[in-house]
């Protein structure tokens, strides 16, 4: 998992010189949010933000609870 965050950051985290200039927000699920945030946890030592892999924001969203909805909304509509 850690090694996924670095590449993520590296790849899709503007900034300059390991100075993140905005975040970027990573959704997942419930787990996958936890382990982002334990992996950036563990990295919180380090001596720049990209070290800290501080250019990531985790969140986690309801994914399959928005296709239930949508999927009972649509029996009923049709």
């Amino acid at each position: 998992m850690a090694e996924l965050l670095k590449r993520f950051q590296e790849e899709h985290v503007p900034k300059v010189d390991d100075q993140v200039l905005h975040k970027t927000i990573v959704h997942g699920d419930q787990l996958t949010e936890e382990r982002a945030r334990n992996v950036q946890w563990t990295y919180k030592l380090g001596e720049t933000e990209a070290d800290r892999l501080e250019g990531l924001e985790y969140t986690f969203s309801e994914f399959r609870f928005k296709m239930r909805m949508y999927e009972v909304s649509d029996t009923k509509c049709g």
